[in-house]
């Protein structure tokens, strides 16, 4: 179900209702948790669609506690630091 919910947030992200990708992507990461740190990635990128950049940060943070050794936490860890103003 997770997988699934993961899945339609990624599609709604893309071509929908951003409201309707946020509520996918939170039931999925609500099902699985930290097993599930794509749908924290994704959600600060909606986040970041939807100008709120708070919100995109705090999902940024927690993929990367989540996954630490992810092979974008370099990107990761430089959009957040854009999105709080410094270099």
């Amino acid at each position: 179900i997770s997988l699934a919910q993961f899945n339609l947030g990624v599609a709604l992200l893309e071509s929908g209702p951003l409201e309707e990708a946020e509520m996918a992507l939170r039931r999925a990461y609500q099902i699985e948790g930290a097993r599930m740190p794509g749908a924290q990635l994704q959600l600060g990128q909606l986040y970041f669609k939807k100008k709120d950049y708070p919100r995109a940060i705090e999902a940024f943070e927690a993929y990367l506690r989540d996954l630490p050794n992810a092979p974008n936490a370099d990107q990761v860890k430089k959009a957040i630091r854009q999105l709080r103003g410094s270099p």
